[in-house]
Parts: C-alpha cells; sequence; structure tokens
C-alpha cells in the first residue's frame, strides 16, 4: 500500500502541482521536489502504513498518526522547506486516515486466498515501485535519464514518461512471476526489461552520464528482480500482532 501512497502522490505533486519540497539541496525545483518525496515517502508514508497493516493498530491510532502528519507538515511550512500551492495541511490529514483505514483493511484481505485480484495489484505496486524507485534516484544523481521531450524541464520530463514506463514493465512481473509462478520464467522479466531498457537506449529515449551505463543499471535490475521474487515468496504470509 506504500507504493499506492508514493504512486499518488506522484500524480497530486508533479501533475497537479499541488505542493513543492525546498530542502536547499539541488539548483533546480523539480530535483528539489523529487528528493523531498522519496524521503517523504520513505520515512512517513512507507514507516506508518506498514506499521498500521502489519500491527493492525486501532482506529484512534490512525488519527494520531493523522495528526503527527499535519504537524510536520505546518513545522515544514514554518521552516521554509515545504511550500503549497493549492494544497492545504487539512487535506493531508483527511488523506492520511482514508488511506490507512483502507490499508489497515486489505492487509487482512490480501492474505485470503480468494481475493487474488486485490493481492496482485498490490504486488503490481510493489512491482513498480522496485523498477522505479532505483531510477528516480539515478535521476536525481545524474546518472541517468529518460525523455521523450513531454516537458522543458529536464527532470519532469524523466518523471512524465518513467513512471508510466515502469508501470508498463510491472505487468511483466506479474504475469511472469505471480500469474505463471513457475521458477523457471523467474528469469523472464529481467530479459524483458534488458531488452527494453536497450531499445530506449538505442533510441536516445535513456540516456546515460558520468559512467553509468546499461551494464550497471542491468545489475541494478536484476537485484530488483531478486528482492521481488523474495517478497512475493515470503510477504503476507505471517501473523500479525495487533496492538491496543
Amino acid at each position: 500500500m506504500s507504493a499506492l501512497a508514493y504512486l499518488c502522490e506522484v500524480v497530486i505533486l508533479f501533475v497537479f502541482n499541488s505542493y513543492t519540497y525546498k530542502p536547499g539541496l539541488f539548483a533546480d525545483s523539480i530535483q528539489e521536489s523529487i528528493y523531498g518525496h522519496l524521503v517523504c515517502n520513505g520515512f512517513f508514508w512507507g514507516g506508518f502504513t506498514l506499521l498500521v497493516a502489519a500491527f493492525q493498530l486501532k482506529y484512534y491510532w490512525i488519527f494520531l498518526i493523522s495528526g503527527f502528519f499535519m504537524l510536520v507538515e505546518e513545522i515544514f511550512l514554518k521552516l521554509g522547506i515545504y511550500t503549497h500551492h493549492w494544497w492545504r495541511t487539512y487535506m493531508t490529514g483527511i488523506v492520511v486516515v482514508v488511506f490507512l483505514f483502507i490499508t489497515r483493511k486489505c492487509f487482512w484481505i490480501m492474505k485470503e486466498e480468494k481475493h487474488k485480484l486485490l493481492r496482485f495489484t498490490a504486488f503490481y505496486l510493489i512491482a513498480w515501485l522496485l523498477l522505479l524507485g532505483p531510477s528516480v534516484i539515478l535521476l536525481i544523481l545524474n546518472k541517468q535519464h529518460f525523455g521523450i521531450g513531454l516537458n522543458n524541464n529536464y527532470f519532469l520530463d524523466d518523471i512524465l514518461f518513467d513512471v508510466p514506463y515502469h508501470l508498463i514493465l510491472s505487468l511483466v512481473y506479474i504475469f511472469f512471476i505471480n500469474f505463471l509462478n513457475k521458477s523457471y520464467w523467474e528469469i523472464a522479466p529481467f530479459l524483458v526489461v534488458l531488452l527494453s531498457d536497450y531499445i530506449m537506449m538505442r533510441l536516445n529515449i535513456l540516456t546515460f552520464n558520468d559512467g553509468w551505463n546499461l551494464f550497471y543499471l542491468t545489475q541494478l535490475r536484476y537485484l530488483c528482480l531478486g528482492l521481488y521474487i523474495i517478497l512475493e515468496k515470503h510477504s503476507l504470509n505471517i501473523d500479525s500482532t495487533r496492538i491496543t
């Protein structure tokens, strides 16, 4: 579910231009927002989503977490490392409550065999996050770039292509690993992604900088595939502890 939060903020932040992160580490405003987006989703959304889902926290905990999110947002606004456009702090509070309520409910549903579609959807988003996350980090480090000229800004041009590109590649993971579910198919997603990246490179859609190249990217893709296979085989299979 944290992957869904990541996807939703990509849309709200970069497509609808709702707010801007300003940590003061980069010259480009989009690069700044990408960094803030990665940090906030990793530490806040990712951490609290896992906490609520795994330990099935009671509802009053969810409201407390929502209050914490709003407090942190107000502190960031006062410090000048975050600014609103049309977004408001109360919207964050509402989104946190709704999202964590859904997360709490869906975690148990996904563990039931009869709800395979929801489980496939969850792993589809996990696959997307594992594919996109490293690519975005490499982008802000100026190591690689996907783009076809969708935006004049170098970084936003990448995001607008990178996100749907990896959403499509995630379908390959789901088909071969989750749907076919045979060990001899596990290498197939790696080969398909490698071929796709090679085609993107030949079309000059994927470019590399500062010594980074397709070989290094391939090793990273292989590690991400391995992590996905481990998560698919061993997650959502353990009993959770409830906190009252």
